[in-house]
């Protein structure tokens, strides 16, 4: 075998090696994309990064209650960094158009802290089996200019 031969298989190994490493390396025990955009996980959570580096462990947290369905009321709290507000929050569908259903606030317990608040929406049905959702979050602070982040999900339609 030559040596260029040889040296083709290593590299293409290596980067079989790489590629497999940044596909199925989990990221965080949150579903994180990238710093603006996440998969809902099994915990049904999602924790984005806020501010920067030196903003220590400020995180905005979304969580479900639980797995969201369509025609069903559906409740989900966004916990925000101190000094942050939520601008605009909605719901879209990804593989289909089903316009944008916003969220709305719901009256919370005191159990709550403030910087948790609880919001609730209502998707609808369509003929897709399993549709994409993406939860869309605008929020800025004092500090930082306005972020727009992503929460994509799925719903599974029984007929």
């Amino acid at each position: 075998m030559s040596s260029a031969l040889k040296l083709m298989l290593i590299v293409t190994g290596l980067i079989g090696v790489i590629t497999f490493a940044v596909v199925y390396t989990p990221n965080q025990q949150f579903g994180l994309i990238s710093d603006k955009q996440c998969e809902l996980n099994a915990s049904l959570s999602c924790a984005f990064h806020w501010g920067d580096q030196q903003g220590g462990d400020q995180q905005v947290i979304v969580k479900f209650a639980e797995n969201a369905q369509v025609e069903e009321l559906n409740i989900v709290s966004i916990t925000l960094p101190k000094n942050a507000q939520l601008v605009s929050a909605w719901v879209q569908g990804v593989n289909m158009f089903m316009g944008k259903t916003p969220l709305h606030k719901i009256q919370t317990d005191t159990a709550l802290s403030k910087a948790e608040q609880r919001y609730e929406f209502f998707i609808g049905s369509c003929s897709e089996e399993h549709m994409k959702w993406q939860l869309i979050l605008t929020i800025n602070d004092t500090e930082h200019p306005s972020k727009r982040l992503f929460v994509n999900f799925t719903t599974h339609n029984v007929h």
